[in-house]
């Protein structure tokens, strides 16, 4: 295997070089993701895990709406005319302006039902403030996370890479603190604290850069470009709200139906499963998106998705075998020993992360093609397919029902994305 990843890595070295430098950022958020867990596990325990996931989904969503779903795009589109200064600076002006302004009515929204969304994340209306205070930091997020599409746009990836280095150390402050002295509402704290770090941290690079200027990409709205970027909203609206609508929709359930303790597991199971998903899908988005939107013919694509696939399952593979094979110390070093019963979920839970990984190769396609519909339908099969084997496996398995219903779930879904990917037309 060692042999087979060493010739890959030859033929493929642009998507090998940023996963390298990917994973050093990756492999740094994962070791604070462990401390700041190891706290967790500690001060608030399984319940605390399951309010933080509630938290950590709702923001996703925010900023699927927020956004506009327009930075995907804007990555694209900076990429393509990275050279063309006045078409650059116009796709980032409009990108800014309809993120100005969904974010403005997320928040007015915000604070008109805060007490409602606070009782149906955490069944209780005591963090309505937090949900305020939420409402005005996602101007700060969303503007970084903007600003972030166009350094990747740009391939940017060192300045990309060391930012978001740099945010998850200041999150991790941020966090240790919050949860030292107040426990589970402190990590709910702070994971909403942590939302202004995004722009905070990125500041200083931007004013470096020779690209950056206010007067030229000052947020106004430019119908053509605008009409352009819009092809990618309701993907990235669906990529980003179906997962934490989805685990939001679960963990409720587990919260009513079984009990704080099972969704707490179930969101620790979550974390030790987004270990190779933030590796590799660092380097997809960072590298693989901006490299597909300039590939104009099916024929180099398809030999961009071999290569990838052949480098894509070893890795993954080494990846997800040295997790299976050490879990149960992972698994201690990370959490508690109360967190043990999550070692009988893993196996299954790591197989729907391999399907996952292999289908990203194809739905990235679809999402730098802008094949909206193929893309919407595959994320909406994903999500509905999910939910109800997971309703349907509970009752009869327990929780590792819900770790089935992940694999099928992404099994089918990428037999879809594949289809999919054959069927769709956008030559030249």
């Amino acid at each position: 295997m060692i042999q087979k990843i060493k010739n890959e890595l030859i033929g493929h070295s642009g998507f090998f070089k940023v996963t390298i430098l990917s994973s050093i950022s990756s492999g740094l958020k994962i070791l604070i993701s462990f401390v700041v867990s190891k706290f967790l596990a500690i001060y608030a325990g399984p319940a605390g895990f399951a309010l933080v996931g509630q938290m950590n989904n709702f923001l996703s969503i925010l900023h699927a709406f927020g956004s506009g779903g327009l930075n995907t795009g804007l990555t694209k589109y900076v990429s393509e005319f990275e050279e063309d200064t006045t078409s650059k600076n116009k796709f980032i002006a409009a990108t800014l302006f309809i993120m100005l302004a969904l974010t403005s009515l997320s928040c007015l929204l915000l604070l008109v039902f805060s007490s409602q969304v606070s009782e149906y994340l955490f069944k209780t209306n005591e963090y309505s403030l937090y949900i305020i205070v939420t409402a005005f930091l996602m101007f700060f997020y969303n503007g970084g996370q903007l600003f972030l599409a166009v350094i990747n746009g740009l391939k940017l990836f060192k300045t990309f890479i060391w930012v978001n280095i740099l945010i998850s150390f200041a999150g991790l402050l941020s966090s240790l603190i919050c949860i030292y002295f107040f426990g589970v509402k402190g990590a709910i704290l702070s994971v909403i604290v942590n939302l202004i770090f995004y722009f905070l941290v990125l500041w200083p690079f931007l004013t470096k850069t020779d690209w950056f200027s206010w007067q030229a990409i000052k947020p106004r709205f430019l119908k053509e470009e605008s009409k352009k970027l819009s092809s990618f909203t309701l993907m990235f609206l669906f990529s980003s709200s179906v997962t934490p609508i989805l685990q939001i929709s679960l963990r409720t359930h587990l919260l009513s139906q079984y009990s704080e303790q099972s969704a707490g597991f179930w969101e620790a199971l979550n974390r030790v499963s987004q270990i190779p998903i933030l590796i590799l899908t660092t380097a997809f988005s960072t590298y693989y998106l901006p490299h597909l939107a300039q590939i104009k013919t099916r024929v180099n694509m398809r030999v961009e998705i071999y290569k990838t696939i052949r480098l894509i399952i070893p890795i993954s593979l080494s990846i997800l075998g040295v997790i299976y094979i050490f879990r149960d110390i992972l698994i201690r070093l990370v959490f508690t020993k109360g967190f043990e019963p999550i070692s009988d979920l893993m196996f299954w839970q790591l197989f729907g992360d391999f399907l996952r990984l292999l289908s990203f190769v194809f739905a990235y396609v679809l999402l730098a093609k802008a094949q909206t519909i193929y893309f919407i339908f595959a994320e909406v099969f994903f999500g509905i397919c999910m939910y109800f084997l997971a309703l349907l496996f509970l009752p009869t398995f327990g929780l590792i029902g819900i770790t089935y219903s992940y694999s099928i779930s992404y099994f089918l879904y990428l037999c879809v994305v594949v289809v999919f990917f054959y069927r769709s037309k956008w030559d030249g």
